[in-house]
């Protein structure tokens, strides 16, 4: 296994590229001195331009990480418990669209010296944010179950919406936007609901689309892609290789 690199003195940091399938998830654990936080991203799902590899990437993080937020350089020992509980309590945990992203741009980054560094340790903050705010938002769900009710109908109608326009440049924004919820909640609760985030649910989607059309219709390759959403042919190809372990073949041509 690759060993860490060292970011700081608190923070270590990991990537591998994996050749195998993976799912995506995320998980927190503990040893000795250190939490371990450990993401597995299929980059396949929708960036054709990391070569469809999934990653595994790994935080490794002191105790006294936060130290250095507090104004006497070392939290006393309730408010240590308190970051620890927030930050590392240890469990599995999904990823949402945000946290995907921003892990992507990790796997993407060709930045050296303290540039990288900086660049590192700025994103896992960022995680770090995602993670405990997914914690709130989880408590929030059986606090107000009214409101658990309203959001429910509102991924609902985001979910037929995406059905119906599957052909479509989807833009996470504009949705959350439609329906006045930011895109941090409205993925937590779609996938609470689905299993899965929105991209992973596009994409099953416009995958089961193309297989029908292209087991059951005449038209074009050129043209299934276009009704699934690629903007050319050879990235629906790779899409639909990636995802289903073949080529496509059109059976009622010819």
């Amino acid at each position: 296994m690759q060993d860490f690199e060292k970011i700081n003195e608190c923070l270590e940091y990991r990537i591998v590229k994996q050749s195998n399938n993976t799912r995506y998830r995320g998980s927190v654990t503990s040893e000795n001195k250190y939490h371990i936080i450990n993401f597995c991203v299929p980059a396949t799902l929708y960036l054709f331009d990391l070569g469809y590899s999934n990653f595994e990437i790994s935080f490794r993080v002191r105790n006294d990480f936060f130290n250095k937020y507090s104004d006497f350089g070392c939290l006393e020992e309730d408010y240590h418990q308190a970051f620890s509980e927030i930050f590392f309590e240890e469990r599995d945990f999904p990823i949402c669209f945000a946290v995907h992203t921003n892990l992507i741009c990790l796997a993407a980054s060709a930045s050296q010296g303290i540039q990288r560094k900086i660049f590192i340790e700025s994103y896992f903050m960022f995680l770090l944010y995602q993670y405990s705010a997914s914690r709130d938002v989880r408590k929030y769900f059986s606090a107000n179950r009214c409101a658990d009710c309203q959001m429910m109908k509102k991924i609902h109608d985001a979910e037929k919406w995406l059905e119906q326009n599957l052909n479509a440049a989807i833009n996470l924004h504009n949705i959350c936007y439609s329906q006045a919820i930011s895109q941090d909640v409205f993925n937590l609760y779609f996938e609470k609901k689905k299993g899965c985030n929105i991209y992973q649910f596009l994409l099953k989607k416009r995958m089961e689309k193309a297989s029908y059309l292209i087991n059951n219709t005449y038209h074009s390759m050129k043209y299934i892609a276009q009704e699934t959403g690629y903007s050319n042919e050879n990235t629906f190809r790779k899409a639909y290789e990636n995802f289903y372990g073949n080529q496509p073949v059109l059976c009622l041509a010819n």
